[in-house]
């Protein structure tokens, strides 16, 4: 489920920055953009809210919303997926301001270097060689891909600055 306020949201993306911050370089314990930072919470079907029918979507697809949906929560905005008639479905969010949006848009810069395969490929607990099940992980590549999109989004939206953010 989603969370249930703002704060909550909020709270559960402080965490997760926490814990990234209590990592060192070579860990390769990394937490994921969810609730408990555990990667099978990210094909939770029921965080991507009851708007539409998910069963259809791939578990890319669904990674990388929830990724999106985590950001957006923690950050004031209220998101939701919209079918736009032409059998694709768009996000939209409500809620938050310029800044809250340059905010989101600075954190996720910093989230893509974090799930970046490089990055992801280093974290090795020290030993030789790259970690490439991490780095080639399909879980960690949708976490990226739902960052990159979100950062696109933004971009679009800042460039614009019509309206509230993402409609």
């Amino acid at each position: 489920m989603p969370p249930s306020s703002h704060a909550e949201a909020k709270r559960q993306f402080e965490e997760y920055s926490k814990c990234w911050a209590r990592l060192s370089h070579r860990d390769p314990a990394i937490p994921y953009p969810t609730a408990g930072q555990r990667a099978d919470e990210l094909l939770d079907r029921s965080r991507l809210g009851a708007s539409l029918d998910h069963s259809t979507w791939t578990d890319a697809l669904v990674m990388e919303s929830n990724t999106a949906l985590f950001f957006l929560r923690a950050f004031g905005f209220r998101p939701q997926f919209v079918a736009d008639g032409t059998g694709k479905v768009r996000l939209e969010a409500r809620g938050g301001g310029t800044s809250d949006l340059e905010s989101l848009k600075g954190h996720l810069r910093i989230n893509r270097t974090r799930w970046h395969p490089d990055k992801l490929g280093g974290r090795n607990d020290g030993m030789a060689g790259r970690n490439t099940a991490l780095a080639e992980d399909p879980r960690a590549k949708a976490v990226l891909q739902g960052i990159n999109n979100l950062l696109e989004l933004c971009d679009e939206k800042l460039v614009q600055r019509t309206g509230p953010p993402f409609l």
